[in-house]
């Protein structure tokens, strides 16, 4: 049973079709959880290696980091499946959400990678976690084209909607504080 469990958490590294499928049909949301908190748990060790900084209130830390993302997670599939949905997709929700929490199994390398760049110095190290958070987002846009069975370009336009809701937000934010600046001059 657990073995079977850490196969599949290492096939999204050696062979994510396989995982994606997997995933798909048993869902596991439980078991993607555990991968959301260890995912969560290695990103902040590693950001502690790299700053070297010290352990004062790191269970805090960590209960808030795991809030925090855990909103924002949950927040991201609910948009990543309206998005979907609005372009003809057709995926379970449920699914997503594993999906997503198993995508940030590369992330669990992010301590291996920080005790190394300690040693091989910390440029090598920013493009070894660059590599993995993209690894991560590229498992990401697969799985959404596979699960809302949806054209590539549009996986990853879903992929990137909540960056541009985001940029459309802080554009009509800046429209609306210049047309107010320029209404106290008036």
């Amino acid at each position: 049973m657990l073995t079977e469990k850490l196969e599949l958490m290492l096939s999204v590294i050696d062979k994510p079709k396989d995982a994606i499928e997997t995933v798909m049909l048993k869902k596991q949301p439980a078991f993607s959880i555990l991968i959301f908190l260890l995912a969560n748990l290695s990103v902040l060790v590693s950001y502690s290696i790299d700053k070297k900084l010290g352990g004062d209130n790191f269970i805090l830390k960590y209960l808030l980091f795991i809030a925090f993302n855990a909103v924002v997670l949950l927040v991201i599939a609910c948009l990543f499946h309206f998005m979907a949905e609005l372009f003809k997709g057709k995926g379970d929700v449920i699914a997503l959400y594993s999906l997503l929490n198993f995508s940030l199994t590369p992330l669990l390398l992010l301590i291996p990678v920080a005790i190394l760049s300690r040693f091989i110095g910390s440029d090598a190290g920013f493009v070894l976690n660059i590599f993995l958070y993209c690894w991560s987002l590229g498992f990401v846009a697969y799985a959404v084209e596979k699960l809302y069975k949806i054209p590539p370009g549009i996986a990853v336009a879903v992929v990137f909607s909540p960056v541009m809701i985001a940029l459309l937000a802080l554009f009509l934010i800046f429209i609306v504080s210049i047309g107010g600046f320029i209404a106290l001059f008036l």
